[in-house]
């Protein structure tokens, strides 16, 4: 796993890391943490939160231009790999902004992609095995404009296969934008490399309106019903 977090505020951050101490059990390889430090952030009072999850923590300066990507190419280059049987969940904290961290459609967002993508590493898996590199919830074509393939996950949570990443010899590029890492899929595979794990051809930005969550709740609740036998096991939906 290489998550990226931004610990600007307790309760959000909190959240975060408590289903990812859930899921922990079902990583087998190494969970790596970029954590963006600055003013006002809260990275000592969960520290022995974040040393509990992860087995790395990797801390950098917070830097607003570019947010996620920040850490980005640090945090991959410690779980380069180019075996066939690896892969790697990419994920973030997110909902760390004043507008965001209390958000209820920022919560049903998190909820969605925690429960579908990070917990779903079997259905990564699946698609890895039917020849995609890249799996992920959310996904939306036709965005980015400084990107060759206008797609990408919208939240930026995904599953990649480490052999078709980490063989790319221009896998560090990113564009010098705030979105960099959410539009970095479509910077280096097409459209059709990109298997939706759930929540395929959403609009650009539709994530953040709540009318539009009328459409994805009971998408969201029938998946889980339909998986609920697969990965029981693994979460408690109440959880997510």
């Amino acid at each position: 796993l290489y998550f990226f977090l931004y610990p600007r505020f307790l309760h959000a951050t909190r959240k975060h890391l408590s289903r990812l101490a859930l899921l922990r059990p079902e990583f087998n390889g190494r969970m790596i943490c970029c954590v963006a430090i600055g003013e006002g952030t809260v990275q000592n009072e969960v520290q022995q939160e974040l040393e509990r999850v992860f087995d790395e923590l990797i801390y950098v300066q917070n830097d607003p231009a570019q947010r996620e990507a920040v850490g980005f190419v640090k945090g991959m280059e410690q779980l380069a790999s180019v075996n066939r049987n690896e892969m790697i969940c990419v994920a973030h904290g997110k909902g760390q902004q004043g507008h965001t961290h209390e958000s209820g459609t920022i919560k049903k967002w998190n909820d969605a992609m925690y429960a579908t993508c990070v917990a779903n590493w079997r259905g990564a898996a699946k698609a890895f095995h039917q020849g995609y590199p890249l799996a992920g919830s959310f996904k939306s074509v036709g965005n980015f404009a400084t990107t060759p393939h206008k797609w990408h996950y919208s939240g930026a949570f995904f599953w990649v296969r480490s052999a078709y990443f980490f063989n790319n010899d221009n896998w560090r590029q990113m564009c010098q934008q705030w979105f960099a890492a959410e539009s970095y899929v479509g910077r280096h595979f097409a459209s059709h490399e990109g298997y939706a794990l759930f929540g395929d051809n959403v609009e650009g930005g539709e994530l953040y309106h709540d009318h539009k969550w009328d459409k994805w709740t009971p998408l969201l609740q029938q998946w889980k019903k339909e998986n609920e036998k697969r990965i029981s096991n693994v979460i408690h939906w109440r959880d997510f």
